[in-house]
């Protein structure tokens, strides 16, 4: 509008929209202003092993019920199609554990199923059953997550239990949210993956998971397999059972339970439309068909996470358009908040709705949000994975999700932070290889007594060509001799095939890579190294990253996670973290909001604080 007040825009808007750049699109370099960075600073080290081992000695209820999810979760969704078929014949689904509580419409009172003074304690790995370490201070290091019981109780406002949870409601028709699994590589898929999670959660919706697929660069697993779904790589079936609040069921499920039973109303005609040839089973098949089909009988978004903030207020007691429409006519006398402003000064965490959400802004001037409207007129709301129209979740969730309510906003963070985390078998093999890293170094250099190591990760491939000055070796080793003292040892992530790439940095480092380690690799799923990986570097004294790269991005998130544990450093800094670019080479030694590219690295509001128990003054 030309007078600068809010627009109310839908969810679902009829124009097209920008397609987000990332990984595999034509890459265009977006201007980032940014004030002069400080200088890094030695206050400490992500990489070096914490005196607490993180884990709590004895045991109590708490632990005996984690325990009980450590468990390794069956090859197919045996458990949910269980609560399916439970589901189809009007059966209760099985009572998940939660604390009941008396939700509120007032801004001042915690949502459903958050509470003061939440017990927690670190999670656990049981690395014995798979393959090593066996001894705990050999992989008790690599342990971010926790168990917060409260934050497994929550359940979305818009969350009916009696009718998520039956088989059929002569009142009210389920709700479900079902996404295409992104085309490119795994981090791109794990971006959707955490987007959608948080999503179903938020709008108390099934989340439907898509058939099997090849992944793209994916490897044959050991059984000779290239297609993969995603609880190969997390515990979908322990978050399935923990969380009070979020259903999770497979698309042969689905497709059984809504689709050839004629519950799926066309958009175009209003009549029941069935799966075609009413097929179910779309494991390892062309998913062309079944998407075809999903799209025509769903709300199919299309919003744009550049355009727009993603909303929820239902139950904050907070009109976020009311907020909106002060921040851009300047009610309050302040300028439009630019990301620069909150360089250094991050909002707290538990602040009015209207200045965490000037903070969230990022120059955008519409929010999306999703009300009572919205939930009740879509069924099945759907997700695609289409680069060409802007709908690609490629966007880091916590750069366009906003809740008025902030305790749901810091709950939704340890979500991803203890829930969306790799499987055991990847740390655990990540452990062994730190461990052999560490040997390594103590050996070749006396001094270091703890066996200190610095990582790097060198995308190559199309980042050659679009940054050929950025990623050659000779700027490579110029940024590296800046930070990494000579006779270092530098572990490498890398998709360079030609070692022989690297012989310049052989000069000045000790190089280790990934194909060193053989001996500790053993049998593991080839899908899972370039995630151990990610944890080897996550935990390194120095780490430099590719900007841009999901892959880089990732391992600077779980460096805050772990700053946040072995320091308990809030301030949202990632001190020897840096990119092999000038331009952002010191990204992480100040405080920055979001901004754009939403998915070029990580953002500290992912980790910062987010364990926050006040209630707000």
């Amino acid at each position: 509008m030309s007078d600068g007040r809010v627009q109310r825009i839908s969810l679902f808007p009829e124009t097209d929209l920008d397609d987000i750049i990332s990984n595999g699109d034509t890459l265009t370099v977006h201007g980032i202003s940014r004030r002069d960075m400080v200088p890094r600073t030695q206050e400490y080290s992500p990489g070096a092993v914490s005196n607490n081992a993180g884990i709590p000695q004895g045991s109590n209820a708490v632990e005996k019920q984690a325990s009980n999810l450590q468990g390794p979760p069956p090859s197919s969704y045996n458990t949910m199609q269980q609560r399916s078929s439970m589901m189809q014949s009007g059966n209760a689904l099985p009572p998940k554990s939660y604390i009941s509580l008396q939700h509120s419409e007032s801004a001042n009172q915690p949502s459903q199923g958050i509470q003061q003074g939440m017990p927690r304690e670190f999670g656990k790995l049981d690395c014995a059953r798979h393959g090593g370490p066996d001894f705990p201070p050999d992989h008790s290091e690599l342990i971010y997550w926790q168990n917060v019981p409260s934050d497994w109780s929550f359940r979305s406002p818009f969350y009916e239990a009696k009718v998520q949870d039956f088989a059929s409601n002569y009142f009210k028709r389920k709700k479900f949210l079902t996404f295409e699994m992104d085309d490119a590589g795994f981090n791109n898929m794990r971006i959707g993956l955490e987007n959608v999670v948080i999503l179903a959660l938020a709008m108390g919706r099934t989340l439907v998971l898509p058939p099997r697929r090849q992944m793209a660069h994916g490897l044959f697993d050991k059984r000779g397999n290239k297609q993969v779904n995603f609880d190969d790589f997390y515990e979908i079936e322990a978050i399935n059972t923990r969380h009070a609040g979020l259903n999770i069921i497979s698309m042969e499920a689905f497709l059984e339970m809504e689709g050839i039973t004629g519950k799926l109303i066309s958009t175009t005609t209003g009549e029941s439309l069935y799966p075609p040839d009413n097929e179910v089973k779309y494991d390892n098949k062309s998913l062309e068909p079944l998407w075809t089909y999903i799209r025509s009988v769903s709300k199919s978004s299309e919003w744009n996470p550049k355009e727009c903030v993603f909303a929820f207020a239902h139950g904050s007691g907070a009109n976020l358009y009311s907020i909106l429409d002060g921040i851009l006519t300047q009610l309050d006398g302040r300028d439009f908040p630019h990301f620069s402003d909150f360089q250094g000064r991050p909002t707290k965490v538990n602040a009015p709705a209207v200045e965490r959400l000037r903070e969230m802004l990022a120059g955008r001037r519409k929010i999306c949000l999703y009300d009572e409207q919205m939930h009740d007129g879509n069924d099945v709301i759907h997700f695609k994975a289409d680069q060409f129209d802007g709908t690609r979740l490629i966007a880091n969730f916590n750069t366009f999700l906003f809740f008025a309510d902030w305790r749901v906003d810091l709950l939704v963070k340890r979500f991803i932070r203890d829930n969306l985390r790799y499987r055991d078998e990847v740390f655990c093999l990540a452990a062994r290889i730190i461990k052999a890293i560490r040997l390594y170094a103590k050996e070749h250099s006396p001094k270091n007594i703890n066996g200190m190591y610095d990582a790097v990760h060198i995308r190559r491939g199309d980042f050659s060509t679009q940054f050929p000055t950025a990623m050659n070796i000779s700027q490579i080793e110029y940024y590296l001799r800046q930070e990494i003292a000579a006779g270092s040892t530098l572990f490498v992530s890398t998709d360079e095939r030609d070692h022989s790439f690297f012989e310049p940095l052989k000069k000045s480092f000790r190089l280790l890579f990934l194909g060193d380690f053989s001996e500790v690799i053993g049998d593991t799923n080839p899908n899972y190294f370039p995630l151990a990986e990610q944890l080897v570097a996550s935990r390194s004294r120095i780490f430099f990253g590719t900007y841009f790269s999901t892959f880089s991005a990732m391992i600077c998130r779980i460096r805050g996670y772990y700053s946040v544990k072995d320091h308990n450093i809030q301030d949202g800094k990632l001190r020897n973290t840096f990119y092999l670019n000038e331009r952002w080479k010191n990204a992480y030694t100040l405080y920055q909001a979001v901004h754009m590219p939403y998915y070029g690295r990580a953002f500290p509001n992912a980790w910062r604080d987010i364990d926050h128990l006040e209630l707000p003054t």
